[in-house]
């Protein structure tokens, strides 16, 4: 009864329907069976017969009682123990030790068979048991309760900021390494040394410190939001940080894409792109920064089709934007009262009292730019009446 076909699809039906069933101590958790939790102050397995504290046999007894119970709450020849649950393996040595005499024992004494296996070695025994048939089950286990009044439903909706952090960053990084296969590719179509130099320069080893962040941010107890408050705090430290070495590499990738060749190793040197992470809170160093001047937006899309997509950045007080696109023509923008903003924190946050809009037309897993063209203020003045004199050098974003 703790075994079945779950076929969780009305529309697939059989085409998407999975093995499944409770597991470790078939409570709702995923433990090692009573006494064999060498995590704690379970007994551990003693073989050596020179000791007063040698209990292989009785420690070989409380295994084939263990086994029998779970034997008689499953259908067919095999179940399954899983040894372990969270952190459980921090002394990993003592584990093994027991787990292999444990092993050892019990097939010496021939009741049962014990072995190391796998999900997947299990999930073939079972269906090697052709005289055995399982129950379907449809529908979903939520709200999961594992106690009383103890529902597991808020993790849903808890730290909706990490949530989405972890999206944007996932994002990123498929984004980096789609745009690193394009490079590549691009560079193996030709056969000068300045194309084969971006394979080198776009390393997909550049990118594991956010692919470690991410393999950590997205575990169960991570983005669900089930951790504690520090905890979760170091999950979008470890972020940032592979946000900003990725970062580095879609500056590099991008450089090489438009034949700027490879620059130093991923980290961006050089190369003057840079990203607004913070338009969340209208702030954009780069386009706020621009009083006049010019400046060149380089926008990727990691979909494999086209797609019209409203861009939005913040601006200075400028008196207006001439926004055009990689052709050269003109594209419709405006200038309007950015959104309000939370200021219930007495902090500066920096943000922009001002924003600009345009719909831009990317191509299918690939890039394309505009250049704004910000309107300077009337001649001897800035903005509050003031002389000023304003570089209008350009830059790239």
């Amino acid at each position: 009864r703790n075994e079945f076909v779950w076929r969780a699809s009305p529309s697939l039906g059989d085409d998407a329907q999975v093995f499944a069933g409770l597991s470790g101590e078939y409570g709702g958790n995923y433990g090692p069976p009573s006494g064999f939790n060498w995590n704690g102050n379970d007994e551990p397995v003693e073989s050596n017969k020179d000791l007063q504290t040698y209990n292989v046999p009785a420690r070989v007894d409380a295994a084939i009682k263990q086994a029998q119970i779970q034997a008689n709450m499953t259908r067919g020849e095999h179940i399954m123990w899983t040894m372990g649950s969270d952190f459980n393996y921090e002394n990993a040595e003592t584990w093994f030790i027991n787990m292999d005499r444990l092993i050892d024992a019990v097939n010496a004494d021939g009741r049962i068979h014990m072995q190391y296996s796998s999900p997947a070695d299990y999930v073939a025994a079972k269906r090697a048991e052709k005289d055995v048939t399982w129950p379907v089950t449809t529908g979903d286990f939520f709200p999961y309760a594992d106690g009383p009044h103890q529902f597991w439903s808020g993790y849903f909706t808890s730290r909706p900021a990490l949530k989405g952090y972890v999206r944007t960053t996932s994002a990123l990084f498929g984004a980096v390494r789609a745009a690193q296969s394009v490079a590549v590719a691009k560079a193996q179509s030709k056969s000068n040394s300045k194309s084969k130099s971006v394979s080198s320069s776009s390393s997909p080893a550049s990118l594991e410190t956010l692919e470690e962040a991410l393999g950590v941010a997205q575990h169960h107890d991570a983005v669900s939001g089930t951790a504690k408050q520090h905890v979760a705090f170091d999950y979008a430290r470890r972020l940032a940080k592979g946000e900003d070495e990725a970062a580095g590499v879609f500056s590099d990738v991008l450089s090489a894409l438009r034949g700027g060749g490879q620059t130093n190793g991923g980290s961006g040197s050089g190369v003057g792109y840079s990203q607004c992470r913070r338009l969340n809170e209208t702030v954009c160093a780069t386009t706020q920064s621009m009083a006049s001047g010019s400046l060149e937006l380089v926008l990727w899309n990691m979909l494999g089709r086209a797609r019209n997509e409203t861009v939005t950045f913040p601006v200075a007080d400028t008196p207006g934007i001439i926004i055009t696109d990689a052709s050269g023509q003109k594209v419709v923008s405006q200038i309007y009262a950015a959104g309000e903003t939370v200021q219930n924190y007495a902090r500066n946050t920096k943000e922009s009292l001002r924003v600009a809009s345009f719909q831009a037309v990317l191509p299918p897993l690939g890039y394309t730019t505009y250049t704004v063209q910000f309107l300077p203020p009337p001649s001897g003045s800035d903005a509050s009446g003031a002389s000023s004199k304003i570089d209008t050098a350009s830059s790239r974003v």
